[in-house]
C-alpha cells in the first residue's frame, strides 16, 4: 500500500486480516522468552551500562513473521507486570 494512491479494496482486505491476526489468542511461548530476554538486558545494563553500547535491541526477521504481534504481546506483559523490569508500554 503506497500512501501517495487511494486504497483499494484489496488494501481494506489487508489491514482486516492484520487487524483480525492480532485479536486472536497469541499461543506461542516466544513473547515470554523475549520479554524474560528485555528483562534480564535491562537488569544487566542497569548494572553495569559501560559494558554495553547502546540501551536498544534489533529485532530484525523477514516480513510476515510476527515481529509486530511479538511486541505487541511484550507491551501486554510489561504492563501487567510493570514493576522495576524497566519495560513500560
Amino acid at each position: 500500500m503506497e500512501f501517495d494512491k487511494p486504497a483499494t479494496s484489496a488494501d481494506s482486505v489487508k489491514l482486516k486480516r492484520r487487524q483480525g491476526a492480532c485479536e486472536v489468542e497469541y499461543i506461542d511461548t516466544a513473547h515470554q522468552k523475549f520479554y524474560k530476554y528485555l528483562v534480564l538486558y535491562w537488569t544487566k545494563y542497569k548494572t553495569d551500562q559501560e559494558a554495553f553500547v547502546s540501551r536498544y535491541l534489533a529485532l530484525v526477521q523477514s516480513p510476515g513473521f510476527g515481529k509486530s504481534r511479538l511486541l505487541r504481546e511484550v507491551s501486554n506483559m510489561a504492563k501487567t507486570n510493570g514493576g522495576d523490569s524497566g519495560i513500560s508500554r
